[in-house]
Parts: C-alpha cells; structure tokens; sequence
C-alpha cells in the first residue's frame, strides 16, 4: 500500500481514538511506544500521544461493521471517543512495569502509594 502510493479503503487497517476523561494530567504529558491488544478478538496496535490513545487495527477480516463506524472515514471525519475504557488498567500496569525497572527512582508515601521523585 505504501509503495504504491494506494492508501485502501479506511477500514483495511483502521484507525480509532479515545480521549481519556480521567487522568488528563497523566495523559497530556505521556508519549507511549506501541503495544499489542486485542479488541473483540482483532489484534490492534496501541500508542499513547497527544492525550488521546490510539487503536490501529490489524486485520479487517474480524473488524465488526459497528467498529467501522469509528475508523477514519472517506470523507475524511473521525470519531473521537470520550471515556475511560478500562484505561484505569493500562496506567496501574504502566506504573508497575516502570516501578520494576527503576524502583529507585520511585519513593513511598505515607499511606502506602508510589510517587514518582522529581530531580
């Protein structure tokens, strides 16, 4: 598709975005490399930037016609979803990965929760 300048039909590799309602401190400021996930049984790839998290899906041979819905569209729209989604998740496990390779640079609080030390 890339080299032949033919981007497809939006659906073959569709794009859909959440903007997090909770969290938005944590979420304007992160940049996050891809990771893979499955939704409704679709691998997808997803990244965190510019606040929003981004779902690219890797097959369409599973996309339901609902999801579609959300993809970019030939006219050009995108829906923006607004919600949580189970991110609550995503950032407990993000904190635990990045405590596990850095417990140093982390400290606890009085009442048990880890805090990031600033310089």
């Amino acid at each position: 598709m890339l080299r032949e300048e033919t981007p497809g039909d939006t659906a073959d590799y569709g794009c859909f975005l959440i903007w997090p309602v909770s969290h938005r401190q944590i979420f304007d400021q992160l940049i996050m490399s891809m990771g893979m996930v499955k939704i409704m049984k679709v691998q997808c790839c997803r990244l965190v930037l510019a606040g929003m998290c981004w779902f690219f899906f890797l097959s369409r041979d599973a996309v339901d016609p609902r999801q579609e819905g959300l993809f970019l569209q030939s006219s050009g729209h995108l829906r923006i979803m607004r919600g949580d989604f189970g991110l609550d998740g995503y950032l407990i496990q993000l904190a635990a990965d990045l405590h596990r390779r850095n417990p140093a640079s982390f400290q606890k609080g009085k009442d048990d929760t880890l805090s990031a030390r600033g310089k």
